[in-house]
């Protein structure tokens, strides 16, 4: 799931996605290292890891961009873990 943010105050435009490490790795050209070994603690622990990327655009790149060029280039910059109990 992506979202398009603006800040308002400096006009900085985000596209911030979040999903599971299988669809946001390889999607990101950055990636944190402590981020990187959260997933794989995560993962062996039995836990559902969710990922999140993000990446600068432009204002003018919004309405050229497809879904996909728009969702690629993310640094990567969270992860956490979820029991699933199910």
């Amino acid at each position: 799931m992506s979202r398009v943010v603006k800040n308002v105050e400096t006009g900085e435009v985000l596209v911030i996605c979040k999903g599971a490490d299988s669809s946001i790795l390889p999607r990101s050209i950055s990636l944190d290292p402590f981020v990187e070994s959260s997933i794989e603690t995560f993962a062996n622990q039995g836990y559902r890891t969710l990922t999140f990327g993000y990446r600068n655009l432009k204002n003018d790149m919004i309405d050229v961009l497809t879904q996909n060029e728009i969702e690629s280039g993310l640094t990567l910059f969270a992860s956490t873990g979820v029991e699933d109990l199910l």
